[in-house]
């Protein structure tokens, strides 16, 4: 978009910040004709409630930590001024003072100019916890959903039949996508951890180049505080009564234990938020309607004969996520995978409502950012603790101007997508001491993916294993698959034969050896924001309770 970016949802902001102002100062003047104390506190009180507001995008209330100790700061000199003539003076400051911070962290690319963008716009559609052998083309031995949709779309793009997500976790998979960058470099290793500011950002190098950034998700693991709302103009992660937390000297005694009352939203809402995709624009939305407890419409499921859509209850989550102690009824796994299957036509009415908003001239990346073990290598209805291919086995589909649809076999990692959207927007490939990955566009090179498996948030993270901090790491290629996990020796699979990885066979030395180098590559320890452990918690990504050992 040329000129100034100044979008309506930021107009309207900077209106109510200049009228909290007013408000502030009126309350001030106010207060000192009663109580000079309270005129002193008043900025630092209603800054605080400001944090239980409802959270509006990027523009949510929320300061950096630093910014909060000095606003305190400023309280305490207010109040040591109350015995001068300045103490109205130095309470008017520090309403503007605290006011001025939050417009200066949101509201900064206010008037920022940039050149105008005249090329198709592109749009990077990722849906959450999308196993590649539930849909018709991908190899798998299951049995498929009904997914007209996206097969129309298949038939019109590049589909990669062996996609695979680098780590099967929301956050670290999407975190590839944005940067190139395998989860070994950018150290992104669990949900709700931070992603460094330090990275490459496709979003970032787009707005820079002029292109118009935007993004909906649908789950707190993707929330904008975490750092993925950079180089978005707009980034929505706000959800129906979610709030903001508090400053964090409230939490210092976990006054404050919980990061919410809702931690995703349907397709549906996040799909109202975007309609229309103007040239110049990048668009990123995600929806989460295929994870996890599985909430199918009752016509989808009773396209399949499943007569009861009650999702799966939350007292699984403790056990699905820890494979040595599965114990869900035979009857309702078999239920739970007839949920998933249903989930995933619910999904396909969303992807339609996108593709017939979008121009036929954009340019179109359609991405799984994991798969969903439903029963397989003893672990049932979940992600993220194995490398096996029911877990990283995905759908990725790239549709361009002049791109030739096909169906492309070599294996190939979701790190094709930052090079891929580089390309569709005419921009540079890093170069330097910044690893890059060849995008979709052009031949795919055959060469070995790698996918990891973290332990941290998992029980038995803290025992000790020759993996280290890894719970399990696989090396794909074409023909052989090698993975070694906490709960099952090294071996070999074939993808052909065996496209769950179920059937393992004996590795050779050298194979062993390249394993054991890229769990030590891929090494990390890390822990997500606490400020989301809560949100982690409700979505069924860390324990609330440590089991005892077994």
């Amino acid at each position: 978009m040329a000129g100034v970016s100044v979008t309506a949802q930021e107009a309207g902001v900077v209106a109510a910040a200049l009228g909290l102002v007013a408000v502030v100062v009126a309350l001030s003047v106010w207060a000192l004709r009663v109580r000079p104390v309270a005129a002193a506190l008043l900025p630092v009180v209603i800054l605080q409630v400001s944090y239980w507001l409802p959270v509006t995008g990027k523009l949510r209330p929320h300061v950096d930590h630093i910014a909060v100790y000095l606003l305190l700061a400023c309280a305490i000199v207010a109040v040591l001024a109350l015995r001068s003539r300045l103490h109205g003076v130095v309470t008017v400051l520090l309403a503007l003072f605290g006011f001025g911070l939050f417009a200066a962290k949101h509201l900064g690319a206010v008037g920022a100019e940039r050149p105008a963008i005249h090329q198709p716009p592109i749009v990077l559609l990722t849906l959450d916890t999308l196993r590649a052998d539930h849909l018709v083309g991908f190899g798998g031995d299951v049995d498929t959903a009904h997914t007209p949709n996206l097969d129309a779309f298949f038939k019109t793009a590049r589909v990669f039949r062996h996609a695979y997500a680098p780590i099967a976790l929301t956050e670290p998979s999407h975190t590839t996508m944005l940067t190139g960058l395998g989860v070994e470099q950018h150290k992104v290793t669990v949900n709700g951890q931070n992603v460094p500011i330090s990275l490459p950002w496709v979003p970032e190098e787009l707005q820079a180049a002029g292109w118009y950034t935007r993004a909906v998700v649908s789950a707190a693991v993707l929330d904008g505080s975490l750092g993925l709302a950079r180089g978005f103009d707009s980034y929505d992660s706000t959800f129906d009564h979610r709030y903001a937390r508090a400053f964090a000297f409230l939490n210092w005694g976990g006054v404050l234990s919980h990061a919410g009352t809702a931690e995703n939203r349907a397709g549906a809402a996040t799909l109202a938020l975007i309609t229309s995709f103007p040239a110049g624009s990048f668009t990123w939305i995600h929806l989460y309607d295929a994870h996890w407890p599985y909430a199918p419409s009752a016509a989808a499921g009773a396209a399949i004969g499943l007569e009861d859509v009650t999702p799966l209850p939350e007292t699984g989550i403790g056990r699905q996520m820890n494979p040595s102690d599965t114990k869900w009824p035979e009857a309702e796994v078999e239920r739970g995978k007839l949920l998933y299957r249903a989930s995933l036509q619910d999904l396909d009415a969303l992807v339609r409502m996108v593709l017939e908003r979008i121009p036929p001239e954009a340019s179109v990346i359609i991405a799984g950012d994991h798969g969903e073990s439903l029963d397989e290598h003893g672990y049932v209805f979940s992600h993220g603790r194995l490398p096996f291919a029911p877990d990283v086995h995905t759908v990725l589909a790239v549709r361009a101007p002049d791109l030739a649809p096909e169906w492309v076999d070599t294996p190939v990692s979701l790190q094709a997508i930052a090079p891929t959207l580089r390309a569709l927007a005419g921009l540079d490939q890093p170069s330097g001491e910044v690893p890059s990955y060849r995008g979709l566009l052009g031949p795919i090179p055959s060469a070995p993916v790698l996918t990891v498996a973290y332990a941290e948030g998992f029980f038995g993270a803290q025992k000790e294993h020759p993996l280290g901090p890894i719970a399990g790491v696989a090396i794909r290629l074409p023909a052989r698959t090698i993975a070694w996990t906490r709960w099952a020796e090294p071996a070999g699979y074939s993808p052909s034969a065996d496209p769950r990885d179920r059937a393992p066979m004996p590795i050779e030395p050298d194979e062993q050896a390249r394993l054991e180098g890229a769990a030590m590559s891929a090494g990390h320890s890390a822990s997500p924001d606490p400020e989301m452990t809560s949100a982690l918690e409700a979505l069924g990504y860390l324990e609330r309770t440590e089991p005892p050992d077994r």
